[in-house]
Order: structure tokens, then sequence, then C-alpha cells
């Protein structure tokens, strides 16, 4: 009910973390009035842009460099990586990584069809950061937060235990790099 307002933080916590803008879409595609959230949305998007560009001013190149190296970043327990290993491709291979960006791609796409079609727009983006979750490259423990948030006020009882079980292992993956014993 509160469109204008959802929309601006919607899009002030994505000037703070990018992954927080996989929610825009659906919350747009959600909403009841999507006219006032798409209006909200964008003119959130054009004060985040000025802030951007007044805060890196001449050094905007280097933000986009930046971005690149972290997107080069691979961390041994992500889905990618572990399958890429079990394919004898070594740690991470292109091929991989290029099928589950692409599979996220889908999921994406699907969840936005359903959403537009009348699906709950939290149990749609909650999919989808599951489906982040799984193709990302780079995967620390706190990102399980990107699925547990949705999950945790979806009517969807399989996107709540889908999510627990990545949470999981998530949990898992970091306790047992971080273990005395796993330096043996």
């Amino acid at each position: 009910g509160q469109e204008v307002r959802g929309g601006l933080a919607l899009v002030a916590a994505s000037a703070i973390k990018a992954s927080s803008a996989l929610v825009l879409p659906f919350a747009l595609v959600g909403s009841g009035r999507r006219g006032r959230t798409a209006a909200a949305i964008a003119l959130a998007l054009v004060v985040a842009a000025a802030v951007t560009l007044i805060a890196f001013g001449a050094n905007l190149s280097a933000l986009g460099g930046a971005l690149l190296t972290q997107q080069n970043l691979v961390a041994g327990h992500s889905l990618p990586s572990e399958v890429s290993k079990l394919l004898g491709l070594g740690k991470l291979a292109l091929g991989v990584r290029v099928a589950f960006l692409v599979l996220l791609a889908a999921v994406l796409a699907a969840m936005l069809r359903r959403c537009w079609r009348g699906a709950p727009w939290l149990d749609c983006y909650g999919w989808t950061a599951l489906a982040l979750l799984a193709a990302t490259a780079w995967l620390w423990p706190w990102y399980g937060l990107w699925a547990l948030l949705p999950a945790s006020v979806s009517s969807s009882r399989r996107l709540r235990i889908a999510t627990l079980v990545a949470c999981a292992y998530l949990v898992a993956i970091r306790v047992a790099i971080h273990h005395p014993l796993s330096a043996a």
C-alpha cells in the first residue's frame, strides 16, 4: 500500500548493495499501482545515478573496473565451482559459469512472468534469489539473506524449505572452510 515509499526504499537499498536491485522488477510487476511504483523507482534511480556521479566523479571508470575485478573472483564452494570440479574442468570452467547464468536468466524470466500473472511477488523474488545464490561464483554465507528475507514472509512452504536447505549449505561450507581440521 506504500508503493512510492517502497520504491524509493528499494532503490536506496540497491544503491547501497547492488544485489538488492534484483527485487526492483518484482516489486514493480507485483505492485497494485504499477504506474506510481514505476515513477517512484525511476525518480529514485535518477537520484541514485546523480549521487553516484557526484561521489565518484572522474573516477567512475574505476568503479567499473572494481566491479569487473569482483566478477572474476571465484569461491571454491560455489555451486558453479563445485559442478566444474565434479566435471573435471578445474575450479570454474567458463562453460559451467555461462550455463548457470543462463539458468538464472531463465528463472528470472519465468518468475517475472508468474508475478505478472498474479503470483505473490515476494515468492517470485524469493525463488529468483535462490537461483542467484546457485549461480553466483563468489559465495559467502551471509548471501543467504538474499533468499531468507523473502522466504520468511512467503506463503510458499516449498520456498521456505528450499531456502533453509540453501542456508544450511552456506553455513556448512563456512564451518568446513574455517574449521581447524580443514587446514590439515
